[in-house]
């Protein structure tokens, strides 16, 4: 018995090729209908049965100023980062790369340790965007911003969040961190932290809103 229906096998690999290319971006599923050769409707169901069936991992927008925030259009990420390099045809990681598979890691991490419904990223109208929203049920949201290098992390990238949001939390995850230090810049805290330290971190927060 069949599962799930794709209807037109082509169009459906088409697509699954297309959002590992573009992992991690935003998914305009009208702007894939065409190089697929089906509905945005179509696309709609594929990627319903791809997140069911795990190949990708689709992030929801934080949203609750609908006047000043992206509110529908999700985030699409590959299931895994040797399916991204090779259909991008990675054979040898560039300085470019790194960037791109620290989020992919970063996100694999948050989902280990958190539910998948409490993972988003965030956007506004005027594209300031947060890689990823952690939004636990009984405590303020936390920002999340991944950087390969500790040192490109810039707590500015916060600002349009925190002012939305003020009591939100605010962490950059660096690849070249290990533990977590404090800090803040111009009366704003933040946290620069490595990956190690995120079940503490998530554990210190969730006891704030306990």
């Amino acid at each position: 018995m069949e599962l799930f229906s794709v209807g037109k096998r082509h169009a459906f690999l088409k697509f699954l090729e297309l959002l590992w290319l573009q992992s991690g971006v935003l998914c305009e599923l009208s702007k894939l209908a065409a190089p697929c050769q089906v509905s945005r409707q179509s696309l709609a169901n594929y990627l319903d049965i791809l997140a069911a069936t795990g190949v990708v991992r689709i992030l929801r927008p934080f949203a609750q100023n609908p006047a000043r925030e992206i509110v529908a259009m999700p985030k699409v990420y590959a299931f895994d980062t040797g399916f991204v390099c090779h259909i991008r045809g990675i054979t040898s990681l560039r300085p470019d790369d790194m960037g791109t598979l620290w989020e992919h890691l970063v996100l694999d991490t948050l989902l280990f340790h958190l539910p998948a419904e409490e993972i988003h990223y965030w956007r506004d109208k005027q594209k300031h965007e947060i890689d990823f929203i952690w939004a636990p049920r009984n405590a303020p949201p936390v920002a999340i911003q991944c950087k390969w290098r500790a040192a490109a992390g810039d707590p500015a990238d916060f600002a349009s969040f925190s002012s939305l949001y003020p009591a939100a939390d605010r962490w950059i995850l660096a690849a070249d961190r290990t533990g977590a230090i404090a800090r803040s810049q111009k009366a704003k805290s933040y946290t620069e932290t490595g990956i190690d330290a995120i079940p503490e971190l998530i554990c210190k927060h969730k006891q704030r809103g306990s």
